[in-house]
């Protein structure tokens, strides 16, 4: 079964991820969370997203607030997978694993950030 429903809020996340910010979101309850924002990004979360104890803000103040955004290529040579690297609500350092698939983002992976990937950032 899914539910929907519509809601306004203002959001004051701790570490002024969205501070001050406001915006519609769209909520559909479902096997696997999803989240509309005004920008037309669809996130999904998969529930092993969620397997290193990072919670839903976390990861999404993280994702929304990118340090670094590149695709990641596998043996194959495809780029399907993507990693984010961002702070969470914490000032702690994750890296975020996701696909895009046109305007839909399904979250798959999130953590604190390993060392092989700080070479990612601009220091």
């Amino acid at each position: 079964m899914v539910h929907t429903m519509t809601i306004k809020i203002i959001c004051f996340f701790i570490g002024e991820c969205y501070a001050g910010l406001e915006f519609i979101v769209k909520l559909t309850v479902s096997k696997s969370r999803e989240l509309w924002y005004n920008r037309g990004m669809v996130i999904e979360f998969k529930e092993s997203a969620f397997r290193h104890n990072k919670s839903e803000a976390d990861i999404r103040c993280a994702f929304m607030n990118p340090c670094y955004d590149g695709p990641i290529e596998d043996d194959s040579g495809k780029n399907d997978r993507f990693i984010r690297l961002g702070f969470d609500t914490s000032g702690n350092l994750l890296e975020i694993l996701y696909n895009e698939y046109g305007d839909r983002v399904c979250i798959f992976h999130a953590m604190k950030c390993r060392s092989i990937f700080f070479s990612l950032l601009e220091i």
